[in-house]
């Protein structure tokens, strides 16, 4: 697919999160009318797209039963791709839209229902964030490997939610790692930076197909900064200066120039809400970033590392090239 040079956000969310708006959290929605004009404002040319949570996996009783999903993310995908395709046409080359997957439930009816999406709309990747389903990214391997078999016969990436936190036992970067190291004819893409684990990214550097993304990289930053637990501690993260988001997002850009790609992770560039780990820890996040801050921290680049980062190896992760640089 050949494209104009522009800047790629490479994790945004368009749609509604059931979950955060009835608990109070924020962020809870983002329309596709208003990322392009975030979009815009900040001279960013296209983005690629998920939806936010799926009605299928609230408490029963929350939402009526003929308005929920009947498997997960079955109105959601629908509705991203109706929103953009169908309601905002002229604004549709902006988007390359991702479906959402849940790695452990229903996979042969969320199968079933992505192929008839794709015999409507341009799907260009999958996404999944096991993490808030409290789904197991390992069942990838088992009862969830039709997900990556309708991804090898469509070709589309796959961009993987990870995460170090210990009380997380659905994302961890190990269990993350492993699934793109048996797939080697996908390509994945980790997000929110590996978290800046040391380990993940010496392993995805032997990975050719291994991608890492930068989204809601100040927040990430700040976590470092407070050595919060969702971070590696300091023996165990790149040695960058977190206090300084724009000199840590350029070092890691330098140190590995074809594996990141940039992105916001709009809205959740913010992240207010009562967090409960599987131990039942609470945890109590207040997290504050912007669209033109994540923008500034990339636009403080030198121009052929934006190109590199926010245009280059996002392509490659999209279409790829077969170039095989996984340095």
């Amino acid at each position: 697919m050949k494209l104009e040079p522009c800047v790629i956000d490479s994790h945004v969310h368009v749609g509604l999160d059931y979950a955060n708006y009835m608990e109070n959290s924020h962020p809870y929605a983002m329309s596709f009318e208003d990322l392009a004009e975030r979009m815009e404002r900040h001279g960013v040319g296209r983005a690629m797209v998920f939806p936010f949570g799926s009605s299928y996996h609230l408490p029963a009783g929350e939402v009526p039963a003929a308005l929920r999903s009947r498997y997960p993310y079955e109105k959601e995908n629908l509705n991203l791709l109706r929103e953009i395709y169908d309601i905002y046409p002229e604004r549709s080359d902006r988007a390359f839209p991702f479906a959402m997957f849940d790695p452990s439930v229903r996979v042969e009816e969320q199968v079933a229902g992505l192929e008839t999406l794709c015999g409507q709309y341009r799907l260009y990747g999958l996404k999944t964030c096991s993490t808030y389903l409290q789904a197991f990214l390992k069942d990838l391997h088992g009862k969830g490997k039709p997900i990556l078999d309708f991804a090898v016969r469509r070709q589309l990436p796959i961009v993987l939610h990870v995460s170090y936190d210990p009380g997380d036992p659905w994302a961890p970067l190990a269990d993350a790692l492993d699934v793109v190291e048996a797939n080697p004819g996908l390509r994945f893409c980790l997000a929110h930076t590996a978290r800046f684990s040391k380990a993940a990214f010496e392993r995805a550097q032997t990975l050719p197909n291994c991608f890492i993304d930068f989204s809601a990289f100040k927040i990430h930053c700040d976590l470092a900064v407070a050595n919060y637990r969702a971070i590696p501690p300091p023996a165990e993260r790149l040695d960058v200066d977190y206090a300084n988001p724009q000199a840590a997002l350029r070092q890691i850009a330098e140190w590995f120039p074809y594996k990141m790609l940039w992105g916001t992770d709009a809205p959740y560039y913010s992240f207010i809400k009562k967090y409960t780990d599987v131990h039942g820890v609470v945890t109590d996040v207040a997290l504050r970033s912007s669209y033109g801050a994540e923008n500034a921290i990339l636009t403080a680049l030198p121009r052929i590392l934006i190109r590199k980062i926010a245009f280059d190896n996002t392509i490659r992760f999209l279409f790829g090239d077969g170039s095989g640089k996984n340095t």
